[in-house]
This record gives structure tokens, sequence and C-alpha cells, in this order.
């Protein structure tokens, strides 16, 4: 809608063609990825925040330290295990970027291929079954995992992190409230951006197509119950057919990831064994290897166990999880206490029983809160079912909303559209506000050091 405001407030006389130019293009994807994760990463980060003991501020606020120097000295040594965890996902989710250019592209990467993202080349060349190419793409998307992650750890780790002694000087009163007036812009605007788009894509569904056709409104029409019905029954796009499997992948992928990740860090965690350490790193260097390095291999291996084309490809790999895993170690170390773990042995129950009777209840809050971000990581996954899924029935959500970048707009109803986008957002939506509770509250119990 961007255009039409502009056009409305008489800023601009012609659309800007923001696909048309190399900038336009890369920083509009940039845009969309930010907003699509700003709001996990805030949780976390902020709910680490929360974590730390208010004591603790109000001392260094009685010994006169200044607002940045409590940021520098006092928070971000206190939430470095989940500054870490969040850098190191945050780096290779931005190596996994494919969903957002592929569909705005339209595979493409216009203009002239500009937008083209290692995952696109390693998607186009699987899906002309040119292995070798995609093989070596693999492995150069490994290396330059790797070698960000170590980076970001390494600095994560240093007793000094860069750039805070130079921050810390700045002493007087009139820099700390410039910091804190830059800092609350900076927040509105960011608050705008998510829920201004939000509430356009509410507002548009609502709109008919000769409506949406004469420009931007920030008042909602009268069609919705009428656009509702229509994407109920169209038959040529199931919308409510791929609500229902993506609903069965992402719940499925939520429940194996969080209990099996719970138990090998229980295991890890509570065992002392010969090669506890080498397992610790070998499940951490998996962390580093993005998902689409091994696709070649996973199409391949599923093509010949004959679960090509179906949903279980979607499911099952998601009993591995090493960022789920490393989630759930660095909160039982905050939280569960061995004793505990020892007094369960000495009163004769099993293995077994005590993960399921004692460790899992302790750890609800944590599996609370990566059972949501599984499920809404499931929900968003584009690359993986559309290398195996083929079926129009078995289509997800992400897969569906990717065909309508095909649709013919001059003829086609975009009202329709978005109410269909709406209707997909609906569960995800649900899922996060009857889980909400348990975010701050789990992240805040794992995420702090020490």
């Amino acid at each position: 809608p961007i255009n039409s405001i502009l056009t409305s407030l008489g800023w601009i006389k012609e659309p800007i063609d923001f696909m048309g130019s190399v900038f336009g293009t890369r920083s509009l994807i940039g845009l969309m990825n930010f907003l699509m994760w700003f709001g996990n990463t805030t949780i976390m980060l902020m709910a680490a925040i929360m974590g730390i003991s208010p004591d603790i501020f109000e001392a260094s606020e009685l010994d006169g330290c200044g607002g940045l120097k409590r940021f520098f000295y006092i928070t971000l040594p206190l939430i470095r295990p989940i500054l870490a965890y969040t850098l190191i996902t945050s780096i290779i989710g931005g190596l996994q970027m494919f969903d957002v250019p592929q569909i705005l592209t339209n595979g493409q990467g216009n203009p002239d291929r500009t937008s083209m993202t290692l995952i696109m080349f390693l998607n186009s060349h699987l899906k002309s079954k040119n292995y070798g190419m995609a093989g070596a793409l693999s492995v150069y998307l490994f290396i330059i995992s790797g070698i960000l992650c170590f980076i970001v750890y390494r600095m994560t780790n240093d007793s000094d992190p860069d750039g805070s002694k130079a921050a810390a000087k700045m002493k007087s009163k009139a820099a700390q409230r410039a910091w804190s007036i830059f800092v609350h812009v900076i927040l509105i605007a960011l608050s705008f951006l998510c829920l201004f788009f939000f509430y356009i894509l509410i507002v548009n569904a609502t709109r008919s197509h000769a409506e949406l056709q004469r420009g931007f409104s920030a008042l909602p029409g009268k069609y919705f119950l009428e656009k509702l019905k229509n994407v109920a029954n169209d038959g040529t796009f199931p919308m409510f057919q791929g609500i229902i499997n993506s609903l069965v992948v992402s719940a499925c992928s939520a429940a194996l990831c969080t209990y099996f990740s719970s138990l090998t860090a229980y295991g890890l965690y509570a065992y002392d064994f010969k090669m506890k350490k080498a397992a610790f790193t070998f499940i951490m260097a998996i962390l580093v290897m993005p998902t689409q390095v091994t696709a070649m291999g996973f199409l391949r291996l599923i093509t010949n166990m004959g679960m090509y084309d179906s949903l279980l490809p979607l499911i099952i790999p998601s009993i591995a999880s090493p960022s789920v895993f490393y989630f759930m170690y660095s909160y039982l170390e905050s939280s569960l206490p061995l004793s505990l773990v020892e007094a369960a042995r000495i009163d004769g129950s099993g293995e077994f029983k005590t993960f399921n009777k004692i460790v899992l209840p302790i750890m609800k809050p944590a599996i609370a809160v990566q059972a949501i971000f599984t499920f809404v990581g499931s929900w968003n996954n584009y690359f993986v079912p559309a290398l195996v899924i083929q079926s129009k029935d078995k289509m997800t959500v992400p897969i569906l909303i990717a065909t309508l970048r095909g649709a013919d707009y001059m003829n086609f109803d975009m009202g329709k559209i978005y109410m269909m986008i709406t209707v997909a957002i609906v569960p995800i939506i649900l899922v996060y506000l009857i889980l909400s509770k348990y975010i701050i509250e789990g992240v805040t119990l794992g995420g702090v050091k020490g």
C-alpha cells in the first residue's frame, strides 16, 4: 500500500517501481525479513533482561552508574548466553533467507539476478537435478556459517565487549538524555512499522476489488463476510486444507522437537561419560550448519524411502534440533539442581520416570517457549515443502500463498487475496495468544548468566 499512501498524500504523481531497481528490491527484502523476526528477537532479549534482579540496577544507580554504563557493563554481560544464542540463530537465519526473495521476485532474483541468495541458487540446482553444483553450494554455505558463528561466539565471550569502554565514557546527563530520546524514537518507529502493515492487511481484507483499485484507505470496508465466504468456497485454492496441513506439520514438529531436545539436553547435563564434551561440541557444530546444506542428500533419501510428496519429511527431521537443544541445556544449567535428580534416584525412580515426572514439569516454561517458536518456524517454512510437496491437497500455507505471486492482479480479486492471507495467519496468532504468558517466563528463567 506504500504507493497508494504516497499518491493519496500528493507526495508522488506516479507509482514507484520498488522492484525495478537493485537498491529498491534489496531494501524491500531486508525490511520484510527484519519485520518478520523483529518480534521474536525482541521477546527473547526483553525476557532475558527481565531475568536480571532489579536490585542490581538499583545498586548501580546508587553508585552513580549512567544508562549506557548499566547497559554495557551490567546488562550485556548478564544476558550473554541468550545474546549469543540470538546472534548465532539470526546469522544462520539470514544465510537461510529464501522465501521472501523467492516470492517477491518469482524465483528470478530480479533485477538481473541481483537479489538471488545462496539458497535460491541451491533450490534451482536441486530442482534441475544438478546435484554437483548443489553440493558445492552446500559446502560454501557451511563454511560461511561456521566462520560467522565462530566470530560471534568469540565476541560474546569476550570480557570486554567491543566498543563498551568508548560508549561508557558518555557520562554527562545531556548525553544520556539524548541517548534515551533516540532509543524511544527508534522503538516507536519500529512498533509502528510492525503494526501498520498488519492493520492495512486487515483493512484491505474487508474491501472490494474496486475499492482497492481506487487507492489507499485507513478505514475498513463492509465486505469481510463476503470475502470470507468466497475463500471458503474456492475450490481452486484450498486454503483451509492448507491450514490443516500446516497445523498438523507445525504441531507435530513442535511436540517432537521440544520433547527430544529436552531429553538430549537432560542426558548431557545430568550424566557424566567420556564422550560428553565431544557430543556437546558435535551438536553445536551442527547448530551452525543450515538446513539447506543437507538438502541434496535429504531429497534423495526421502525419494528412495518413498516419502516424496508427503508430510512426513516435514515432521520427522524436527526430532533433531540443535538450536532448541542449546536453549534447553542453558535452561537446565540455571534451573535444575542435580541434587533433585539424585534424590529421585535414591527414592527408586527410574531414569525415564525421573525425566518425565520431575524434569519435564520444571522445564515447562522453556518447553512452551520453544514450542511456540518451533511452531512458528515450521508454519513459515517454505524451502523444504517447496522441494518435497507436489500435490495441491498436501501443500502448506506458505506454498499456497506463494502461488498467488503468479495471479493476474488485473482480473483477480485483490480483496480475496488479502482475505486468504488474513485467514492463513489467524492460527499462528491464536497460538501466540494462548502460549504468550509462558514466553517471558521461560526465557527469563533460562536466559541469564549465572
